[in-house]
């Protein structure tokens, strides 16, 4: 199923970028939740569409390319983000802080 999606979008600068933003945002809780069916997809991410972006030769997708692989390899989403479990802001009368 990760194939088959990754494959209908094109490796360029916007599915990078947005990529890198979902893996941020909800890399943890996409584990947490789906575990190998995530291990797979980030395989599938790490052998096609990155190397596919590579091929491109870029230079505006290198950073992006490079936080992406650090993302993979360094396991970053076994680390719970910070504020992750964060409780609701109530005030003592029981109701939500304005902001």
């Amino acid at each position: 199923m990760a194939r088959g999606f990754l494959n209908t979008l094109p490796a360029n600068q916007y599915t990078a970028v947005s990529l890198n933003a979902l893996l941020q945002m909800a890399g943890f809780a996409l584990y947490k939740r789906y575990k190998s069916q995530f291990l797979k997809m980030l395989n599938v991410v790490s052998e096609n569409f990155l190397v596919d972006l590579k091929s491109r030769n870029i230079p505006e997708l290198t950073r992006t390319v490079t936080e992406i692989q650090t993302y993979i390899e360094d396991k970053k989403f076994l680390q719970e983000p910070e504020r992750w479990r964060q409780q609701p802001n109530y005030a003592p009368n029981g109701r939500f802080n304005n902001y």
